[in-house]
């Protein structure tokens, strides 16, 4: 998740899904970014027993670096994620499909599949 996206029109219905998966008993982790705005939803309750994973992915240094570093991450987010049953992470702007440094906006994203 981003900051600037958050409680946008369409988090209302993402986050009325996630919802319906905690209060059915399904233990829900959320991959965000870690930001004061961010942090205010995990802080609301509104996903009753959620984990939330908010460590700041930087798309900086070399592609190999990167990719490290995206490795690590997510690597740490699974063990974070160990317990859930269904892991929801929200891009906002969506997932670039390669590491692509001459992207316009990839300096901008955080996320990379």
């Amino acid at each position: 998740m981003k900051d600037q996206y958050v409680g946008d029109i369409g988090d209302f219905g993402k986050y009325s899904l996630l919802r319906a998966f905690t209060d059915a008993g399904v233990k829900v982790g959320v991959n965000c970014n870690k930001t004061k705005s961010v942090m205010d939803i995990q802080k609301s309750g509104i996903l009753t027993g959620a984990v939330y994973y908010s460590a700041l992915l930087s798309p900086k240094g070399t592609p190999s670096e990167r990719r490290e570093e995206r490795q690590r991450w997510f690597e740490k987010s699974e063990t974070v994620f160990k317990d859930s049953e269904l892991i929801f992470m929200d891009p906002d702007n969506g997932l670039l499909e390669k590491d692509d440094r001459k992207s316009r906006l990839s300096n901008n994203r955080g996320y990379f599949a």
